[in-house]
């Protein structure tokens, strides 16, 4: 089995520019970190189409995983002729859709010098004229660094003459050796009257110039800094390779493979920590059983090998572990923050088609495990969903609903009926009054995830039913008052229920959004429930009252709601933290049936039937 050490990796990047066909190149700069100057990078490369590998990626993505190569830059971009560091303001201009003024940008420049430092050259420093007159033993070049680097007990590869070039293998090594340094920490070259003598990668990398390899050092990137003053004192010594954006993305901590062309870096502890081997995972409980204090902070790999889709590792106290590829890539932070829900944002125009609304028949719901699955499609798409054909009884609503769900228990009990005339509680809905757009349980520290209602009897005018998208106008608000937007996901609103023997009360923002995707995944909103406005020192008061009439403006509009009427028979399902649900006045008689089921069950059920991750 042919292993590699952890210090295997990578310097050359793919361009994300579509005319360089994904080529790798030395010099490659990241996307700006401001989100602006970042923004203004993508809009340039894509003037002729979009690029699809960008579309939905965070500017964090982005700037992590995706490069632009000097092909595009022209050299006014960079700091100064000699530079490979950008301006602040350098935006990628050249080269775009086609190479015709590839003579104008820094790669041609950085070919050109290439090509003239290949040349003869005059007399260097005596120096380096008896270097090249002699047959060099590598040790007399390096010993003035290797006496600094001591402690660290470098191996070097022997060279006993500096016009035969070295082979390298470092399957025939391993990581406590640390001989080699392949493109990643160092190269250098010595140049003198006429010949150039350099440190090249074992990796065939294209257009990279060959040459006769001196001698390889690995370092650290604190151990690359100490070596860096070693040799800007020695003038015999140059760096030919900039690395120093590979210091800054991968440490002594990380190991960095491709998996299906994706590059990724893996932090060594956390590859440690999640060890699938039976003494660290039990499988018939699907629960770890590693003890998390038993890793050392220093934790290293001796070798390994990236093979048949699998990673296998040799840890420094010979544990073995072995990883599915699969499961490293989708474990990868980038691809959680980066991950996009499928939920179809709708307004009452898009509801009006009636291809666009799930309905199924009970009969069909409870025999067909397809029609099943479609009222949870219809519930993740769209937050709702109806049931016909259900007799109206308390009971029967109950089993239609258990047919996917447990029913979650509250102050309400499990089923639960009321009408105007049965007030059972000390809630708005319990009367025939206008009931204006909410979602329920706001004063819930968890409050349920799916609302159940059925109307069981219906002798009355009015009363119509509506349904607000949350989501959809949390994005209507997102665009049009991005300030509003972002002070609701951040403003703190109490809310609560009182009374005989119950006493709930909760704090958070009406707009909740997911911590790593930063979309919403939640609204809270429910005028009926608000507690004392305790939350907000007197100066920030008028705003957030201003920030929630734009709220509520935006939710009265008839546009962003379907309304119909709730009959015997019809069951409806909806989304408690995304759609909001209200009700128009009535004269008569109506009792309603229902029920709630908690937010964890109902994530559960969509991750079994696999419609989220």
């Amino acid at each position: 089995m042919s292993f590699k050490t952890d210090s295997n990796m990578h310097l050359a990047k793919a361009c994300v520019v579509p005319i360089c066909e994904g080529k790798k190149f030395n010099l490659v700069h990241k996307f700006p970190a401001d989100t602006q100057r970042s923004s203004e990078w993508q809009n340039a490369i894509q003037q002729k189409e979009p690029i699809l590998k960008l579309q939905d990626k965070t500017h964090d993505a982005i700037r992590k995983r995706y490069f632009v190569c000097a092909r595009h830059f022209g050299i006014n971009s960079y700091k100064n002729i000699e530079s490979r560091s950008l301006n602040l303001t350098a935006i990628p201009h050249l080269n775009l859709t086609n190479l015709d003024e590839y003579s104008k940008s820094k790669a041609y420049q950085l070919e050109q010098s290439q090509q003239t430092e290949n040349s003869p050259k005059k007399a260097m420093p005596t120096i380096l004229n008896k270097l090249a007159a002699t047959s060099i033993k590598s040790e007399s070049i390096i010993k003035p660094i290797k006496r600094t680097f001591d402690e660290m007990h470098e191996t070097i590869m022997p060279i006993s003459n500096v016009k035969s070039t070295q082979n390298i293998n470092t399957s025939s090594h391993n990581s406590n050796e640390r001989v080699k340094i392949c493109r990643a920490n160092l190269d250098y070259e010595l140049k003198s009257n006429d010949q150039k003598i350099e440190a090249v990668n074992e990796c065939e990398i294209k257009d990279e110039p060959k040459g006769k390899i001196l001698a390889l050092l690995e370092v650290n990137p604190a151990q690359y800094k100490k070596l860096l003053s070693v040799i800007n004192s020695n003038s015999n010594v140059v760096v030919i390779d900039n690395i120093e954006n590979d210091l800054n993305t991968l440490d002594d901590n990380e190991i960095e493979i491709t998996v299906n062309e994706n590059e990724i870096k893996i932090d060594k502890f956390w590859l440690r920590d999640h060890c699938r081997c039976g003494s660290c995972f039990d499988f018939s409980t699907n629960q770890r059983s590693l003890n998390i204090l038993n890793i050392p902070d220093n934790v290293s790999i001796k070798c390994f090998e990236l093979k048949d889709n699998k990673l296998n590792v040799i840890w420094d106290d010979d544990h073995e572990s072995t990883y599915d590829t699969d499961f490293l890539l989708k474990n990868q932070y980038e691809n959680l923050s980066e991950a996009k829900s499928n939920k179809i944002l709708w307004t009452k125009e898009y509801m009006s088609i009636p291809s666009n609304v799930c309905r199924v028949s009970m009969r069909d719901y409870m025999s067909d495990p397809d029609i099943s699955r479609k009222v949870l499609k219809g519930l993740c798409l769209n937050g709702f969903a109806f049931i016909e054909g259900v007799q109206a009884t308390q009971q029967n609503t109950e089993f239609v609903i258990r047919q996917l769900f447990p029913i979650h228990k509250t102050l309400f009990g499990e089923m639960w009926t009321f009408s105007d005339e049965k007030k059972d509680h000390m809630d708005t809905a319990y009367t025939n009054y206008y009931l204006g757009p909410h979602n329920d349980n706001t004063y819930f520290n968890d409050a349920s995830g799916l609302q159940i209602l059925h109307c069981i009897m219906n002798q009355c005018t009015g009363g119509e039913n509506f349904l607000i998208d949350g989501f959809q106008v949390a994005e209507k608000i997102k665009t049009g008052y991005p300030d509003t937007y972002e002070r609701l996901t951040k403003t703190v609103v109490p809310a609560e229920y009182m009374e005989k023997d119950y006493h709930h009360k909760y704090y958070a923002p009406i707009i909740n959004l997911d911590p790593i995707t930063n979309e919403v995944v939640q609204i809270r909103f429910n005028l009926y429930d608000r507690a004392p406005l305790n939350t907000l020192p007197r100066n920030q008061i008028r705003q957030f009252y201003k920030d929630l009439k734009i709220l509520i403006s935006e939710l009265e509009n008839s546009e962003n709601r379907i309304s119909f009427k709730l009959e015997p028979g019809t069951v409806l399902i909806f989304d408690n933290w995304r759609v909001l649900h209200g009700r128009h006045a009535y004269d008569g008689k109506r009792t309603m049936t229902g029920c709630y089921v908690q937010r964890s069950e109902y994530m559960s059920v969509l991750r079994v039937n696999g419609f989220i991750k």
